[in-house]
């Protein structure tokens, strides 16, 4: 008989090698130990394959599974259909959690009777010139627990609004209710298959909590996919949308459900004017401009940001140099108990600098740390390059450790 697990993390990639490492680490690195990790390598060309086998030859618990190479969405139902958890956790491969993530998502499904349950997001750039972290969820509805609707997530889910994007939310989803619901990813989406996913769960009575919390560590980078949108990738997801939207009954979100499709049909023409200009159509990428003014809009944004990603490297090369970070950050809710280390830390010429944590959160640990701090502390610490070695009173130490970005799990042993 095979022995229950609690999660099935579920990580799909494809010439994902230069970030699976530090991936797998961080999932390995958790503090809830009763998982598996199916790794779905969708047909790469890199040595993705091998680094994940060399993960697996000393953690039994990855199993590498062989994709297809059709897409995201086909990979993750993939492993969806090998899982054996309780719960799957969806986690990107280049991107990072924190060691007790699904620890306290685990938690709070177990507790609740929620079928879904996710962590707010801190994300960090990795491109030259970004060395910056920031919460995609920001205001006070986010420093609090909250349980999302059907018509709230679609909302949040527009394109190019400025609405917090409740699509980067990786949720832990109760399989039993999954597999009762029938629901699968569909295969044909290569961007938006969570999305996709997540509207139909909770157009089928799906409950999803939110912890303020953010332990989800989102990596921007120019290879990502969700950055890369095709204009054959959008007219799938607006085939989706429109399938969805057909099931729809009149109320608030069948509404917010056209409001999207909207800003779909936006984008569709935004990417075929990019199109028609990279293959020297001006007139053709005018026409479509005109035809939907927004995305001449759009366009004219994404051609300023282009002049200003030229010209920032000669900008930063006549920019002052700025002041050299601190070689060591003392965490502490008191700097008094830490005026011995900084003396000890500045008398072998190291540069040191404090950071004042909540009062008894050295005790209590994350959860005495609010929201609100971890952001700031992400934020601080990723301005930073290189980043500084961290000093803080157990158990603080290990749960704000992963939150010096650059350099998450970058001083663990490889695989």
């Amino acid at each position: 008989m095979t022995t229950p697990i609690a999660i099935s993390v579920i990580m799909a990639c494809r010439n994902a090698g230069r970030f699976l490492d530090a991936a797998l680490r961080s999932v390995r690195a958790q503090s809830l130990g009763d998982i598996e990790i199916l790794v779905v390598d969708d047909a790469s060309t890199d040595d993705t394959a091998r680094r994940c086998l060399a993960h697996a030859a000393q953690d039994p618990r990855i199993r590498l599974l062989r994709g297809q190479g059709v897409g995201p969405g086909a990979a993750r139902a993939l492993a969806v259909a090998a899982a054996r958890g309780a719960w799957l956790a969806i986690v990107d491969a280049d991107d990072l959690i924190h060691p007790r993530r699904l620890e306290l998502l685990h938690a709070e499904g177990e507790a609740s009777g929620a079928e879904i349950v996710a962590d707010t997001v801190i994300a960090f750039h990795d491109q030259p010139g970004y060395r910056r972290a920031f919460p995609l969820l920001q205001g006070a509805a986010w420093t609090r627990l909250t349980e999302i609707s059907l018509p709230a997530y679609i909302d949040a889910n527009r394109l190019f609004e400025r609405v917090p994007s409740l699509g980067y939310l990786k949720p832990l989803i109760r399989r039993q209710w999954l597999a009762e619901t029938g629901i699968e990813y569909d295969p044909d989406l290569r961007i938006g298959e969570d999305y996709d996913l997540m509207v139909r769960l909770l157009a089928a009575g799906g409950r999803f909590r939110v912890i303020p919390t953010p332990l989800y560590l989102y990596r921007r980078h120019a290879g990502s996919t969700s950055h890369r949108m095709r204009s054959a990738d959008i007219e799938a997801l607006h085939a989706a949308g429109e399938r969805f939207l057909a099931g729809l009954p009149d109320g608030d979100a069948r509404v917010a459900a056209r409001r999207r499709q909207v800003s779909l049909r936006t984008a569709l023409h935004f990417s075929r004017a990019v199109d028609a200009l990279k293959q020297g159509q001006a007139l053709q990428a005018a026409r479509l401009c005109v035809s939907r003014p927004r995305a001449g809009v759009l366009l004219a944004r994404a051609l300023a940001a282009a002049v200003r990603n030229r010209l920032q490297p000669a900008w930063r090369r006549l920019a002052p140099p700025g002041r050299r970070p601190p070689d060591v950050l003392v965490l502490g809710p008191d700097r008094r108990t830490a005026t011995d280390t900084l003396a000890r830390l500045r008398a072998a010429g190291l540069r040191s600098r404090y950071l004042a944590t909540p009062p008894g959160a050295d005790q209590r640990g994350l959860e005495a740390v609010s929201a609100s701090c971890l952001v700031g502390l992400a934020t601080t610490l990723a301005g930073l390059d290189p980043p500084p070695r961290l000093i803080a009173a157990e158990p603080l130490a290990s749960d704000l450790r992963p939150f010096l970005i650059p350099g998450v799990y970058e001083d663990a042993p490889s695989a």
